[in-house]
């Protein structure tokens, strides 16, 4: 890519022409890649992008390379371990290449995985990436262009519990990519109730919903390990 503006740039990057954008309707951004897959010169190869790639079929959105055009945010390959941590300038150095790749993509809607697509798109950190999942958010910078922040699917691996919220922020995608209207829900939250006492606690917190004409029905998802 020619870049050597920020300290990421020690590590293997992608060129423009690996990535080649092309007009898509559907753009998704994932976070970084791995060395393998800039030497390479292929995107959103591994584990976390399965899952991404069978929740796509799953909900009823296209997701092949000839129908969706695949990115990451940042360019170049940072290790991903606590001992490197991305640097805090590549954010706003990677930004303008990826505002060029959305204008040059020109897509209707755009998937913005985790919170560093979204610290990237937006060149900034001041945002809560918990408050913006599942939302369908519009910028002056990008008009005409919806952008919906998703978990970051990588996650999953690690927390299979959160697979559900993850697949209803796909489902909210797929229905804004086949024309249909968002509507916010409102905050999402869960419980995971592996000991007795948040098991105690939740049942009266039901009976006390209950009582109070709040609540006439519940599911559960029950689970073993």
């Amino acid at each position: 890519m020619g870049c050597n503006q920020c300290s990421g740039n020690i590590y293997p990057r992608y060129s423009w022409k690996m990535l080649n954008p092309q007009h898509r309707d559907l753009m998704v951004i994932g976070e970084s890649p791995t060395v393998q897959e800039v030497r390479k010169g292929e995107v959103m190869t591994g584990a976390g992008a399965q899952v991404l790639f069978e929740t796509m079929q799953k909900v009823g959105l296209p997701f092949t390379a000839d129908q969706v055009y695949f990115t990451t945010a940042l360019k170049c390959a940072v290790p991903k371990s606590r001992n490197h941590k991305i640097p805090k300038d590549a954010y706003s150095c990677c930004h303008e290449y990826l505002l060029k790749e959305i204008q040059e993509v020109a897509p209707k809607i755009v998937l913005v995985c985790g919170a560093t697509a979204m610290y990237t798109l937006l060149n900034t950190t001041a945002i809560k990436i918990t408050e913006e999942y599942g939302r369908v958010r519009t910028y002056d910078f990008l008009p005409g262009v919806q952008v919906i922040p998703i978990m970051n699917p990588g996650v999953l691996l690690h927390k299979p519990g959160d697979y559900k919220p993850f697949l209803a922020m796909m489902q909210l995608a797929s229905t804004i990519y086949n024309g249909g209207q968002a509507t916010d829900t409102g905050e999402t939250t869960w419980t995971i109730c592996d000991t007795r006492e948040k098991c105690v606690s939740l049942w009266k917190k039901m009976q006390a919903l209950q009582a109070e004409g709040k609540m006439q029905y519940v599911s559960f998802d029950m689970e073993t390990t």
